[in-house]
């Protein structure tokens, strides 16, 4: 049996059989963390531990393409094109193992520049 702690990491009961090492994803921080709609297609930074090789950032309830920078950071491209209502978006990370933590993306209403 495993405990899952707060800071990502696992502790296992000892003598439990069938016992495998299972690494809790845990999220800390989007970089960036908010954008306004009309911005440029920007890369996602996700920041945590516990990535592995099959991770995928769920963005708004859907998978996104993403790809695997190291064991703390997971990366996608965001199409600001498609957006057209500022709102907090959810984001996670799901592996074989479990989904993460939630963090929350801000997307912004649109700047206006004054003349």
């Amino acid at each position: 049996m495993a405990t899952y702690n707060a800071d990502g990491t696992t502790d296992f009961v000892p003598g439990e059989s069938n016992a495998r090492a299972v690494t809790a994803v845990w999220l800390t921080s989007l970089e960036p963390a908010a954008a306004a709609l009309g911005d440029p297609p920007f890369t996602l930074h996700v920041h945590g531990s516990g990535f592995i090789p099959d991770a995928v950032i769920v963005w708004n309830g859907g998978d996104e393409t993403t790809t695997v920078v190291s064991d703390t950071e997971l990366t996608t491209e965001v199409d600001m094109s498609t957006a057209t209502t500022a709102m907090p978006i959810p984001v996670e990370v799901r592996t074989a193992d479990g989904v993460s933590n939630g963090l929350t993306f801000t997307l912004q209403a649109a700047t206006v520049e004054a003349a």
